[in-house]
């Protein structure tokens, strides 16, 4: 049988780590207060020292597996780990300083059905950690359409993911000669071959500030990306290569600021505005914010 709705809702969630003890065993117990719709959760282990160890807590749980790495290869590796390890139709990802709420997975699931025989994934609202006094959640806008994908990553944090494991099939895997913007050069190749980003509203990630870019990852990154999708011989067209040209040039700029490169940080971001004019900082509009107090389960699909 074929189609998303042959493939049963049974999900493998795939937690990646590196030198964070505590904050995976956090990630860990969200996944398992999904519940029954998770069938395995594999965590591996990108060479951390000391060495990861599942605590008690976790480790009675027979669905929790390990896997290790023994030279560290960064998130793209230790993600494909995963998923070749994966024994079940849906790949949820859950990075290992965020956290699920509860019903994420049902309630990303129930999307699934009006895309039935598409190539899918499914997103969901999130919020960024730490929460304010009046927090908010960011609902991505569905995208079906390659410009969206090529045009930046905002709109699906790594957490909010649940990928059928034919998609990978089909697609490859991610890139891991990319220590950065793994997700951004997937989804061009999703977009590519007619990919639907499909979003749950409700309220399903919180999201820690990740670790802040350096310049020559980001550059190495955009490099590859760019041979692969903009200068060789599977190129994309000429706007949609602007608009990844601008977008790439936005990430150097933020990494450059990160390390208070500021005359990079101004080159950068007078390159990206040359490839794509616009009057503010990103491409496009990729979610909308609302009081998480207003914060409903309804759904919206793309």
């Amino acid at each position: 049988m074929s189609g998303i709705s042959a493939r049963g809702n049974f999900i493998s969630v795939v937690i990646p780590t590196y030198n964070r003890q505590t904050e995976t065993t956090r990630a860990i117990v969200s996944a398992i207060a999904q519940g029954q719709i998770v069938a395995e959760i594999i965590v591996v282990d990108d060479a951390s020292e000391p060495a990861f160890i599942l605590e008690r807590e976790v480790a009675i749980d027979p669905r929790v597996k390990l896997l290790r790495i023994v030279t560290n290869r960064g998130p793209a590796a230790a993600r494909n780990l995963g998923i070749r390890s994966a024994s079940f139709p849906w790949i949820a990802f859950l990075d290992s300083d965020d956290t699920w709420l509860p019903d994420k997975l049902e309630e990303q699931m129930k999307q699934v059905g009006s895309h039935t025989g598409s190539l899918v994934a499914l997103s969901c609202a999130w919020a960024t950690l730490p929460m304010s006094k009046r927090p908010t959640k960011r609902i991505p806008f569905p995208a079906s359409n390659l410009q969206d994908f090529v045009s930046g990553c905002w709109f699906c944090p790594g957490s909010t993911l649940l990928i059928p494991r034919e998609s990978f099939e089909r697609l490859g895997l991610y890139d891991e000669r990319l220590r950065r913007l793994e997700d951004l050069e997937w989804f061009i190749r999703f977009g590519r071959a007619g990919g639907v980003l499909t979003v749950s509203e409700h309220a399903g990630s919180l999201i820690a500030r990740g670790q802040r870019a350096r310049l020559d990852v980001v550059r190495a990154a955009a490099t590859l990306i760019r041979a692969r999708h903009i200068t060789g011989a599977d190129r994309l067209s000429p706007q949609q290569r602007n608009r990844l040209e601008a977008y790439l040039a936005l990430e150097c700029a933020a990494a450059a600021r990160n390390e208070r490169h500021w005359l990079w940080a101004a080159i950068y971001l007078l390159r990206s505005l040359a490839f794509v004019p616009r009057r503010r900082l990103h491409l496009q509009r990729f979610w909308r914010r609302v009081p998480w107090e207003a914060a409903g389960s309804s759904s919206a699909s793309g």
